[in-house]
């Protein structure tokens, strides 16, 4: 049986889930896909959209609402239900693969919110300013 843990944040509770192996998988390859795309390339957010619900329950606009200690309880749940998997990545020498992932996902955020980042800066700014 999949473990889940249940996270309380404020009045809500967020599910946690433990991913199948076929979930990584195919997460893997869509972003390897996404990153060799030539032309219609998904943005990372749209990503992480297509993906998140087999995690968890809540929804890429639900992170955004929250503060970055909020988040981290979340990324702990989410570690904790999910650590025999690591654990055989680590064993098995998947260490590389998820610092690849990482970097894949960093160069997409990087790349995206570049343009966003400017706008919502711009945005910020007092009128006239």
């Amino acid at each position: 049986m999949r473990r889940h843990k249940v996270v309380k944040i404020d009045d809500r509770e967020i599910t946690v889930k433990e991913l199948k192996i076929k979930d990584f998988i195919e997460i893997m390859e869509a972003v390897e896909a996404n990153e060799k795309a030539g032309g219609e390339k998904k943005s990372l957010t749209e990503l992480i959209d297509d993906y998140l619900s087999r995690a968890t329950d809540a929804r890429l606009m639900d992170f955004c609402e929250m503060a970055p200690s909020e988040l981290q309880s979340i990324w702990d749940a989410f570690k904790e239900v999910n650590a025999a998997f690591f654990g055989m990545a680590q064993t098995l020498g998947l260490g590389k693969m998820a610092v690849e992932f990482k970097e894949i996902i960093t160069q997409e955020l990087k790349s995206s919110l570049s343009g966003e980042f400017g706008k919502i800066f711009a945005a910020s700014l007092k009128p006239g300013t």
